[in-house]
């Protein structure tokens, strides 16, 4: 808004300047060159008046040579006769000489012509410092006894150099006075503009940008009662509507986002429960149902190695049916708010050994080693059965995506070591040196509706439920749950639970 107040303005002054300078500097040159002429006319007067009262060359000789001693007359020329010849001049060398053979003599075709005129004049800048003044004149010219009369010239040449000087020295005050002054009533106007109009639109802008921000409670200011004042109040009416709208529309939309969301999570946990049971319940009972007809059918006629190993099948399907129902029935008495929340004194070391010893066989198949780097006395206030679940399913996914030989690490991080970790909770962390997960599939983890599922390094099924109830569990009792992994270099899922 400033530039399209100031670039016309700076135009406008620019253009006034421009024509005021134009007209006083054409006002000065015209002075100046009526005062040169004058000047000259003055001299041309003198010398034509001494040559009808004196009629004695001698004596016009004198007068050009004492007038061509003051600074601005440059040169005098008189010359009468036909051919035109020098009579009297403040350059002795030209006397009695024919302007014909004079080479520097200035003008001289003006000067031949004034010379056999009865009268006029003519009167030029020749340069920047120099004018030259022509002019007719009858003079007597003596020539042995006898006078001769006709008509001559006058030649005048006017050095102004020191006129010049201060030609351009008022010039120059004058063209800083008109810029200085255009300036000033430029500023005067500009700030005149700005007050009644830009401050009062830029007020109106800010309002209307802040409005869409959602500032909805700025008003515009009314900075005077003129029309942009009424504009002004127009406005603040039209926003005071504009907010009642936005208030009861909000509201509605509030509503139906709320509906909607709560729609959207019941038909996808609908959607998830069904694929759970359709799928994830099936196929292990597939499988076990297929070792157990093996196992019948095939029992006298197989090993004892092939028992073991059909029994083995069997035994692995069954622990995951049971890991899947009880992740089910726990989800669903969340949803359905059954769950109740018992806190209680906790040592989460000693939970922690006891999530190792049940997970004994897969560790043991696995040949993998769990490190617990939990101080001793660590104690927590939560609900024992969700804390243990959480664990539970941490350690389980973590043996799940762990290759043989590998390591897992079950660890704490005080409040004072992650800016996760709030004052008053520790972060508990399950570690392990498995596949990793890619950044894109980290943003679909602990969601029911996301599908995500992986098989373990030994092809292990597994639902993604059971982050999914992790979430849930951590979020009962106000706290986090996040994971930190990369692709090839393992995986930390790290869980904050309130200090007793």
């Amino acid at each position: 808004m400033r530039l399209k107040i100031l670039i016309p303005l700076i135009s406008i002054s620019f253009i006034i300047f421009g024509f005021t300078f134009w007209i006083f500097y054409r006002y000065l040159v015209t002075s100046f060159d009526e005062e040169i002429k004058k000047r000259a006319e003055t001299i041309a007067s003198l010398i034509i008046y001494s040559s009808d009262v004196f009629r004695d060359p001698r004596q016009i000789q004198r007068l050009v040579t004492t007038l061509n001693l003051e600074p601005d007359v440059n040169l005098i020329v008189t010359v009468a006769g036909n051919p035109p010849t020098v009579f009297a001049s403040s350059r002795v060398q030209w006397i009695d000489k024919n302007i014909s053979f004079i080479s520097n003599l200035p003008e001289r075709p003006f000067l031949r012509a004034s010379a056999t005129a009865k009268k006029g004049y003519h009167f030029e800048r020749r340069t920047d410092d120099s004018f030259i003044y022509i002019a007719s004149l009858t003079v007597t010219r003596f020539k042995g006894s006898a006078g001769m009369i006709g008509s001559g010239a006058l030649l005048l040449d006017l050095n102004v150099s020191s006129f010049m000087y201060e030609l351009r020295q008022a010039i120059i005050l004058m063209a800083v006075g008109l810029a200085f002054s255009t300036i000033l009533i430029a500023f005067f106007i500009y700030l005149t503009i700005r007050r009644f109009i830009l401050v009062p639109a830029k007020a109106m802008k800010i309002v209307m940008l802040n409005r869409t921000r959602g500032k909805i409670k700025e008003r515009v200011p009314v900075y005077f009662h003129d029309e942009i004042g009424s504009i002004a109040l127009s406005l603040n009416e039209m926003l005071d509507q504009l907010e009642d709208e936005s208030n009861k529309r909000s509201l509605i939309e509030n509503r139906l986002r709320e509906s909607e969301s709560k729609l959207r999570e019941l038909n996808s946990n609908k959607d998830k429960f069904f694929s759970i049971i359709a799928h994830d319940l099936k196929s292990p009972f597939s499988a076990i149902l297929g070792f157990s007809k093996l196992l019948q059918d095939e029992y006298t006629t197989s090993s004892p190695e092939q028992h073991q190993l059909f029994i083995r099948r069997i035994v692995d399907g069954l622990s995951n049916v049971y890991r899947l129902l009880e992740n089910l029935l726990d989800w669903s008495r969340i949803q359905l708010g059954g769950i109740e929340f018992h806190p209680e004194r906790l040592d989460i070391g000693l939970m922690a050994f006891e999530i190792i010893h049940d997970n004994k066989l897969n560790l043991e198949k696995k040949e993998i080693g769990v490190k617990v780097e939990i101080p001793e006395s660590t104690t927590v206030f939560a609900d024992k059965n969700m804390i243990k679940t959480i664990l539970r399913n941490l350690v389980s996914n973590a043996l799940k995506f762990s290759p043989v030989g590998k390591q897992v690490r079950i660890c704490v991080f005080p409040s004072s070591e992650s800016d996760r970790v709030p004052p008053g909770f520790i972060g508990l962390a399950v570690i392990d040196q498995g596949v990793g997960i890619s950044n894109k599939d980290l943003n679909y983890l602990f969601r029911i509706d996301s599908g995500f599922r992986r098989l373990g390094t030994s092809n292990e099924t597994g639902t993604g439920l059971g982050l999914v109830l992790c979430r849930e569990f951590v979020e009962i009792y106000g706290g986090q749950i996040w994971a930190e992994s990369e692709e090839g270099k393992g995986s930390t899922f790290i869980f904050t639970v309130p200090l007793s």
